[in-house]
């Protein structure tokens, strides 16, 4: 996996460096006029060593020059300076008070800039990005940090996704020519051919995670698998879901930010009162989702989409509801948020869909959504949602779902994953089919998939299973450690222009003395440890004899 990541820095950098070969038709008419001058009587000018040293120099010095300076096809400049590249990028990217800025001199040290005003959770999205970087480089590029090493900076993003009006075709921006940005949020799926230098870099919300371990995971090897206790997003709950706080919009602290999507964590059985409830023939054979009306992308993307308040008007006036929800649903301007919701009026047997906003209950766009009947009045428990056997993570703002993906694989049902045009760092090691079953973008072929699980129950509960694991698997710390190496740690190369110390390497700042080494041999050599190995292996083997066979998961099955 450290290898693909290292071939595609290597791909960027040949991006962003590597010319077009030099013409060699110059070459041609040189040879020609000397002929045509020899023939004439002149001394041919080979005969000269000095001056076929020369002509060889300049040529040497003329490909170089090209090879160095071709850069957005502007020919035999030199490579404008870091400090240049990063002006122009933030002139021609736009959108003001999206792109940030890391700096670090020798004299001054590690210096963030705002490039322009940004909403408060924006700027602590930015204060978490700056954390994480810099406690990367710290740990893998100390050789970067010396007395008297040159001055970098670092472009990066922390939006839901990039806004740049560059992402549109039509926008004939020189993104070749562009400083490396590093993205913490959603970007397309076809990054490398529209923002070719952005560099996709974990999620910030995930960084936030494994941030303050970063520079000491190597003095104790035993604690790399432990809880995440630093991010309540990726926990399993540590008491029952009846003794959690209730969503209650107009309670205290802690019912409201009970209100926030899956603010308990993960799914987990031990939560529950009843697990016989929770057993795949006991589910409801229903697709569930909840999630607030957003919009989908910004009008920079081709495949943008309102939110529901643009259609509602028209749908009050019209007098055959149902009818005019028909038709919506053939309006390719219909998001997919709404397109869901507008499903379950139209199909309430197949899906359970409706908008959670409740914190806007006063505005015409809400009391209309009431009268429809498409808004619902309270935030259903993680109890609740696990009775249901297909869930469904529906893009938003950034094309994707931050928050709803990750919970939703740790149900006991099967997540339908929204494929859309964008991406989320970690996308790369889900598989369809393994770990969920994808559907289109506009919904067109969710029923399908849901009759296809409904005749297929044994590879549905295999995939169910298999989404359990990835999840349990990615948020042990060795794993979420491995995850920033490989999307931040080695990427950085590319700025830095230094190569990263190797993943596990001892740390430069905490490095374990012999003693401490030799207390973890023996801790792993104790009979406890061996113990506790076989009992999680018993474990894991119970679990997997519980599971239906790994042949009846399809690949890419016929509908």
């Amino acid at each position: 996996m450290l290898g693909r990541a290292r071939d595609d820095v290597a791909e960027r950098a040949a991006l962003l460096d590597v010319p077009d070969a030099p013409s060699s038709s110059r070459v041609a008419d040189v040879d020609v006029d000397v002929d045509r001058r020899a023939r004439a009587g002149h001394q041919h000018p080979s005969a000269s060593p000095v001056f076929r040293s020369r002509v060889l120099g300049f040529a040497c010095a003329f490909i170089l020059v090209a090879c160095a300076s071709r850069v957005g096809n502007v020919p035999l400049r030199l490579r404008p300076p870091i400090e240049k590249r990063t002006a122009r990028t933030v002139k021609e990217y736009g959108h003001e008070g999206e792109l940030h800025l890391l700096r670090w001199t020798s004299a001054g040290g590690f210096e963030a800039v705002e490039l322009g005003q940004s909403t408060d959770g924006v700027k602590q999205r930015a204060v978490e990005a700056v954390k994480v970087m810099i406690e990367t480089i710290k740990r893998y590029y100390p050789h970067r940090l010396e007395d008297g090493r040159n001055p970098f900076e670092l472009l990066f993003e922390v939006s839901d996704k990039p806004s740049t009006h560059c992402v549109s075709a039509q926008a004939k921006c020189a993104t070749r020519a562009w400083a490396p940005i590093y993205a913490f949020g959603s970007v397309p799926k076809n990054v490398e051919h529209v923002l070719p230098t952005m560099i996709h870099a974990p999620l910030v919300p995930l960084a936030s995670c494994y941030t303050e371990n970063i520079a000491t995971y190597n003095v104790s090897m035993s604690g790399l698998d432990a809880e995440t206790t630093s991010c309540p997003f990726l926990n399993y709950p540590t008491k029952k879901y009846s003794e959690l706080a209730k969503c209650d919009p107009d309670g205290d602290v802690s019912g409201q930010a009970a209100c926030t999507p899956y603010a308990h964590g993960l799914f987990s059985l031990d939560a529950v009162e009843d697990k016989s409830l929770y057993e795949w023939n006991s589910l409801v054979n229903k697709v569930f989702w909840r999630g607030s009306d957003y919009a989908f992308l910004t009008p920079s993307y081709p495949d943008f989409a309102s939110t529901s308040e643009n259609f509602l008007p028209w749908l009050m006036e019209e007098a055959n509801k149902m009818k005019a929800m028909k038709m919506l649903l053939r309006n390719s301007d219909v998001g997919p948020r709404f397109r869901a919701v507008l499903m379950s009026k139209l199909h309430p047997e197949l899906i359970d869909a409706k908008f959670f906003n409740w914190k806007n209950q006063s505005s015409a766009r809400d009391k209309m959504a009431a009268e429809l009947g498409i808004d619902a009045t309270e935030r259903l428990t993680e109890e609740a949602l696990g009775k249901y056997k297909y869930h469904l993570d529906l893009g938003g703002g950034g094309g994707t779902t931050w928050s709803g993906l990750i919970p939703k694989l740790t149900m006991p049902g099967v997540l339908l994953h929204h494929e859309t045009s964008m991406k989320d760092s970690y996308f790369d090691t889900l598989k369809p089919w393994v770990h969920y079953v994808p559907v289109a973008e506009d919904l067109h072929d969710l029923a399908e998939r849901v009759r296809w699980l409904e005749t297929h129950p044994t590879a549905a509960q295999r995939i169910s299973a298999n989404a359990n694991d990835w999840v349990r698997d990615f948020r042990r710390l060795r794993s979420l450690l491995a995850y920033n190496y490989r999307l931040l740690a080695v990427p950085l190369s590319l700025s830095l222009d230094a190569k990263p110390l190797p993943l596990f390497a001892p740390s430069a700042s905490v490095q374990a003395t012999k003693s401490e080494a030799e207390a973890i041999d023996a801790d792993l050599a104790s009979p406890q440890h061996r113990a506790a190995v076989a009992a999680a292996g018993a474990s894991r083997r119970r679990r997997a004899s519980a599971r239906p066979a790994a042949r009846d998961t399809p690949r890419a099955p016929s509908l």
